[in-house]
């Protein structure tokens, strides 16, 4: 009986994502951010990030997305109640795709008012 091992290097394996998740106790103004790791899968890589299901983009200055070849960085500068939602992150090779979901709620600042 002969085995054959290949390297690491030339499996053909669809990316796996870590599992992430938000902080808790976010508040209107605040800034958030949250790393979607690939654990393992072949390279390239490639990211997106979707907000309630629709392609997320960073065109402002209130948001941005950093790529590394096994990371993306969602970050967030001063969140509103606009921000909330269920966040995904995809990952996607030549062999197939992996996407994780998290949901950001934003609590709204607290106002008093006084009468007199």
């Amino acid at each position: 009986m002969i085995f054959t091992f290949l390297p690491k290097a030339l499996l053909t394996e669809p990316p796996i994502i870590k599992k992430f998740q938000f902080e808790e106790n976010v508040k209107e103004g605040d800034f958030v951010s949250v790393v979607c790791i690939v654990k393992s899968g072949t390279q390239p890589i490639t990211f997106m990030w979707f907000k309630d299901g629709q392609e997320f983009r960073s065109s402002s200055k209130d948001a941005s997305i950093e790529n590394s070849p096994v990371t993306s960085a969602l970050i967030l500068n001063s969140v509103t109640s606009e921000s909330d939602g269920n966040y995904t992150c995809k990952a996607k090779n030549s062999y197939g795709s992996d996407q994780h979901s998290s949901a950001l709620k934003v609590k709204g600042k607290n106002m008093v008012f006084f009468s007199m």
